[in-house]
């Protein structure tokens, strides 16, 4: 269920779809594209937590984000999880066959939760009628690859209506997801930029970065890094889910 499809086999899945119905993309049993039994493992978590130490709070702010340590390495200033990756084997195969298999109607059930955390918790973000969704870029490179940007999909499902597709990745990457933090940070410093006819779209507001999954942050401070130096005063990520 999992593996990797390439076009091929993607166009035959689609042709036994019209032959012989649809099938639950996440467990393979007959019905919807995905099945009721499996789009109930999708709960939004009840609790936030600071985005450094991992100690709970409402909103997923850094502790004592004024005075105290736990911001202090970070140039975004909230990030807010929908789901809790490390307690939920069905939550990563789902991710991975988002990405891999290049099942992309999945960005439809993978949203909601994202949709859920983010209309409950908007108000905790400044000035939140001002608020801007944008997705974290791929490479042109890796857009080809894949077909489409996971993280764009996301936040068209969340808000269509204040999505800004304002950043690019200029500097094509080896798979994050196998590096250090400290590979991460030197691999994505100065990679990604404002879009040119953007920049003064985005200034002086509030800016939401979606992306599927967070772990060291990396990605999201150099999106943070890039959108401040175009006039953001405030970064909130949002992610399906954090690996710690």
């Amino acid at each position: 269920m999992f593996l990797f499809l390439d076009p091929v086999l993607m166009r035959f899945e689609i042709l036994l779809d019209l032959l012989f119905g649809t099938s639950c993309r996440l467990c393979g049993h007959p019905g919807d594209y995905v099945c009721s039994a499996c789009e109930n493992n999708f709960i939004p978590d009840s609790f936030q937590s600071c985005p450094n130490c991992g100690s709970k709070n409402e909103d997923g702010k850094f502790c004592d984000s004024d005075v105290g340590e736990c911001g202090q390495n970070f140039l975004f200033d909230q990030l807010i999880v929908s789901m809790d990756y490390g307690k939920s084997d069905f939550l990563r195969k789902s991710i991975s066959s988002y990405k891999y298999d290049l099942e992309k109607m999945l960005c439809v059930t993978l949203a909601k939760p994202m949709k859920h955390q983010f209309f409950r918790l908007r108000h905790k973000i400044p000035d939140e009628k001002n608020i801007i969704l944008c997705p974290v870029p791929l490479h042109k490179k890796k857009l080809k690859q894949r077909g489409f940007n996971q993280s764009l999909l996301l936040a068209k499902q969340i808000d269509d209506e204040n999505l800004l597709d304002c950043l690019e990745r200029e500097i094509f990457l080896s798979d994050q997801a196998k590096l250090s933090k400290s590979q991460r940070l030197k691999n994505l410093r100065g990679s990604i930029r404002v879009k040119g006819e953007f920049g003064d779209l985005v200034k002086n507001k509030s800016v939401v970065v979606v992306d599927d999954v967070a772990t060291t942050g990396s990605t999201l401070n150099e999106c943070a890094a890039t959108l401040k130096n175009c006039g953001v005063p405030y970064v909130c990520g949002l992610v399906l889910a954090r690996v710690r």
